[in-house]
């Protein structure tokens, strides 16, 4: 015979499928600049169960610790968003005015954490001088269609180097407060978005607990992969690396494989 239907348990696990549903996973993306994270959280807020909020804390700095707390915690704890299973922000590090503040707060709510990265210091620091223009020009840090190429640019070798220094300090300690959380944790770099979109993206659907599907932001690469075209004076940025491991990043042409231009 069958077996005997058994109420209650249909009951628990309807209740407990209903919860599953209900639960809200709140989510920060941390990155550094020039990492990619406009284009990423663009992406995801794309997807019909995601939120996903624009760097919030850096306009709340002059407002004080308290207020960049309060908004975190309002947002990411009490909002209402309906059907909305997944709500996060982004955020640098440098942003924010009480990182064990924020640390706690995270653990309270047993956050999932994104961590953006570019391999590419060297082209993180280009993109860095390139935005500045960008934002002269247009009054926008990112680019957005319709949009024409910059012109390249004459970089101040020393200039370059102390910014490369601050990237790879920030990089070191980003990483470790990331991990010093102990939440779950995926780990997405800017060159995999780059190269294979779909798949990055869907790795981080799948790590949020939402269907993965095809999303893309709005914005689009301000700076040509191929850094010959972007310096004016690449060669003597060239000569500067000789030897280094940053020269073969000043040389990589890393070409997208299904269109994805972050």
């Amino acid at each position: 015979g069958s077996e005997p239907t058994r109420p209650l348990e249909t009951v628990r696990s309807r209740t407990f499928m209903a919860s599953k549903l209900n639960e809200r996973r709140p989510f920060p993306i941390f990155s550094q600049g020039r990492s990619g994270s406009t284009y990423l959280s663009e992406a995801l807020d794309s997807h019909p169960d995601v939120r996903c909020e624009i760097e919030r804390l850096v306009g709340l700095r002059k407002s004080g610790a308290d207020a960049q707390m309060n908004w975190v915690r309002g947002f990411l704890a009490n909002s209402q968003d309906g059907g909305t299973s997944a709500i996060g922000f982004k955020t640098k590090l440098d942003d924010v005015l009480n990182p064990e503040g924020l640390a706690e707060l995270l653990r309270r709510l047993n956050a999932r954490i994104i961590l953006l990265s570019r391999l590419n210091v060297v082209k993180m620091v280009v993109s860095w001088f390139n935005s500045e223009r960008l934002f002269d020009l247009t009054g926008d840090w990112n680019q957005y269609p319709p949009a024409s190429a910059l012109e390249p640019l004459e970089i101040n070798l020393e200039k370059f180097d102390r910014r490369l220094g601050l990237v790879l300090h920030g990089k070191s300690r980003l990483d470790a407060y990331v991990h010093s959380l102990k939440l779950p944790l995926i780990q997405v770099c800017y060159e995999d978005i780059l190269t294979n979109q779909r798949r990055t993206i869907g790795r981080v659907c799948e790590f949020l607990e939402v269907e993965p599907m095809p999303l893309k932001g709005q914005c689009v690469k301000a700076t040509n992969d191929d850094l010959r075209k972007v310096v004016a004076n690449f060669d003597a940025l060239h000569r500067l690396y000789q030897g280094t491991h940053y020269q073969q990043m000043l040389e990589e042409v890393l070409v997208a494989a299904d269109g994805g231009k972050p």
